[in-house]
């Protein structure tokens, strides 16, 4: 099986931080608002990413789920339904090919990393928030 550069990079973000994976069990809400390492800020912005991408993914679902409701939905929810999951299939798109832009920018700093996970959560923020304005539609 072949790989592309964002699974490639994560791989390798991973394999780098596993020694880590220790310490971020040991992380506080404290340590991440100061981190005192760039490990540790790493470890923290990689669970901030994991709780966002998760946020996204239950708000996903439950937006999909409001929409399959004919109780409770409001005009063509077959058709806006099949239209959110386009949406949501061309954001990540949209989303690992700016990141792997910013992380391609960055590729002989040792912030690459960082940049790719800067945004990875900028990104998944401003769809958690076109979502949830679909949602008071």
């Amino acid at each position: 099986m072949r790989h592309g550069p964002a699974c490639v990079a994560l791989l390798a973000c991973a394999a780098a931080a596993w020694p880590l994976s220790a310490r971020a069990d040991t992380l506080t809400a404290a340590d991440c608002a100061a981190p005192t390492s760039t490990s540790d800020a790493a470890l923290c912005m990689a669970a901030e990413y994991a709780r966002l991408d998760a946020a996204l993914d239950r708000l996903q679902a439950d937006t999909a789920a409001a929409l399959a409701d004919t109780t409770d939905c409001v005009g063509d929810c077959a058709a806006a339904r099949a239209a959110l999951d386009d949406a949501q299939t061309a954001w990540r798109r949209v989303r690992t090919r700016d990141c792997d832009a910013a992380y391609a920018l960055a590729i002989d700093g040792s912030g690459r990393n960082d940049a790719r996970l800067t945004c990875l959560i900028d990104h998944t923020r401003l769809r958690i928030g076109q979502l949830q304005q679909l949602r008071a539609l």
